[in-house]
C-alpha cells in the first residue's frame, strides 16, 4: 500500500472525531493537550471529552456531541452559559477549582449529573433544573446569583452536598418538583436559605439541611411537604427574621432526627393558614427553639402543630408557645425560662396535654374561648394571667419571593 493511500485509509476512518472535536482542547491523564481533539467512547455508548476553559474551550461545544451517552469533564473557569437539552449528560468538573461563570440550565431531560464544581456570579440563578427534567446534583458550590442559588421547577432531583450562598433571593427553591436530599445541604447569607412551595415533595434523608444567617432561614408552603427523616439534622440559626416558616397548607414532618432553631430575630417556627408541623408517631426527635427575639413558636390561623417527647422552648424574648385560632398536641415537653410568658392560647384555640413530664414553668395565658384536656389547664382565679400581645402585632412581613 502507498504511503498516500494508507495515510487517507487513516484519514477516513477518524475523520467523524476529528471534524467534531475541533478546538475542545482534550487532554490526557498528564493534562498535556493532544492534537485539540480526541475524544473516547466504550463498551456503553459513552463518550468522554475533555476541556479546558483556560484554553478558550467552551462546554457548549462538548455538548453538540451526538453520542449516546456523554460524559464532560472540564477544568479551569468557563465564562459562558451551559444549556443541556438532551438526555444523558454528565457534567464534572476536575483538577483546580472548576467553575463556570454563567447559569446552568437543565430542561426537558432526563438522567442528567451535574458534580465537583463552582457556579457563580449569574446575573439570574446559578443552577435551574426545569420542564420535567431529573437531575443529579452533587458537591456543588453556587455563590453570588442575582436572584435564585439553585432553581428546580416542575422537575425531580436528587441533591447531595450542595452549598449555596449570598443569592439576590432565594439559595435554594423547589416548585412543584420532587426532590431527595442528602449529605449536607448549606443555604446561608440569603432572603431565603430553603423554599419548598407549589406542590412539592422534599425528603431529608440521613443528612443535613443548615439554612443559617438568611433573612428567612426555611420556608415550606403552599401545599407542600418536607419530611426529616433517618438521622437527620434541620438547623435554622440566626436568621434576621424567622427560623422556619410554614404556611398555606405547608407541612413539616420528622422521624428520628434532630431540629434547632435559633437565635432568630423574631421568630423560631412561624405557622399560618393550615400549616402542619408534626413527628411521626412512636418516634422520638429532639426539637430545641431557644434565643429568639419574639418567641420559640408562633402557631396561628388554623393551623396544627404536634410538640413531642425531648421539645424545648426556653430563653425566647417574648414567649415559648403562642398560640392563635389554631390546635396543639403538647406530650411530655419543656416550655420554660421565657421572657415573658411560657404558653399563650388565644381566640378558639385547642390544647391536649399528654405525658407525665410536661414542664411548663409559667401559668399557662389563656382567653374565654380556648378548650384544654390532659393533666393541664389555664390558669384561673388569682393565678390567673393577662399578658399584653401587642408585640405580635409589628411582626415583619416576609420578603416577596420571585
Amino acid at each position: 500500500m502507498s504511503r498516500t493511500l494508507f495515510l487517507s485509509f487513516l484519514l477516513i476512518l477518524g475523520a467523524p472525531h476529528v471534524l467534531f472535536g475541533y478546538g475542545l482542547g482534550v487532554e490526557n491523564d498528564e493534562g498535556a493537550t493532544e492534537t485539540d481533539l480526541q475524544m473516547t467512547s466504550d463498551a456503553q455508548h459513552i463518550r468522554r471529552i475533555r476541556v479546558n476553559c483556560d484554553r478558550g474551550h467552551t462546554i457548549a461545544r462538548a455538548l453538540r456531541s451526538t453520542a449516546e451517552k456523554l460524559r464532560i469533564h472540564f477544568r479551569g473557569t468557563c465564562e459562558e452559559d451551559v444549556l443541556i437539552e438532551r438526555d444523558d449528560v454528565t457534567l464534572s468538573g476536575f483538577r483546580d477549582a472548576p467553575t463556570i461563570i454563567g447559569t446552568v440550565t437543565v430542561r426537558s431531560s432526563s438522567r442528567i449529573v451535574l458534580e465537583d464544581f463552582l457556579v457563580r456570579d449569574a446575573p439570574n440563578s446559578g443552577i435551574e433544573i426545569f420542564n420535567g427534567s431529573a437531575a443529579t446534583l452533587r458537591r456543588l458550590d453556587v455563590s453570588r446569583t442575582g436572584a435564585r442559588g439553585i432553581n428546580i421547577r416542575n422537575s425531580s432531583a436528587d441533591l447531595s452536598d450542595i452549598r449555596s450562598d449570598s443569592a439576590g433571593n432565594v439559595a435554594l427553591v423547589f416548585r412543584g418538583s420532587q426532590v431527595l436530599l442528602t449529605g449536607s445541604i448549606l443555604a446561608t447569607n440569603s432572603l431565603f436559605g430553603v423554599s419548598v412551595t407549589e406542590g412539592s415533595s422534599a425528603f431529608l434523608r440521613g443528612g443535613s439541611i443548615d439554612a443559617n444567617n438568611n433573612t428567612v432561614g426555611l420556608t415550606v408552603q403552599i401545599a407542600s411537604e418536607l419530611a426529616v427523616v433517618e438521622g437527620s439534622a434541620l438547623s435554622t440559626n440566626d436568621n434576621l427574621s424567622t427560623g422556619i416558616f410554614i404556611g398555606a397548607s405547608g407541612n413539616l414532618s420528622f422521624e428520628e432526627s434532630t431540629l434547632e432553631s435559633l437565635n432568630n430575630g423574631f421568630l423560631g417556627l412561624w405557622m399560618n393558614q393550615f400549616a402542619s408541623f408534626a413527628g411521626f408517631s412512636g418516634t422520638s426527635s429532639p426539637v430545641l427553639f431557644a434565643g429568639n427575639g419574639l418567641a420559640g413558636a408562633l402557631v396561628e390561623k388554623t393551623s396544627s402543630a404536634e410538640f413531642g417527647p425531648d421539645s424545648v422552648f426556653t430563653d425566647n424574648g417574648f414567649g415559648g408557645v403562642l398560640v392563635s385560632e389554631s390546635s396543639v398536641e403538647l406530650t411530655d415537653v419543656t416550655i420554660r425560662d421565657n421572657a415573658v410568658l411560657d404558653l399563650s392560647m388565644r381566640f378558639g384555640s385547642t390544647a391536649t396535654f399528654d405525658g407525665e413530664a410536661i414542664d411548663i414553668g409559667l401559668p399557662i395565658d389563656c382567653d374565654d374561648t380556648v378548650l384544654t384536656r390532659g393533666p393541664l389547664a389555664c390558669a384561673e382565679g388569682a393565678a390567673a394571667v393577662s399578658v399584653d400581645l401587642a408585640p405580635l402585632k409589628n411582626l415583619p412581613r416576609l420578603p416577596t419571593m420571585p
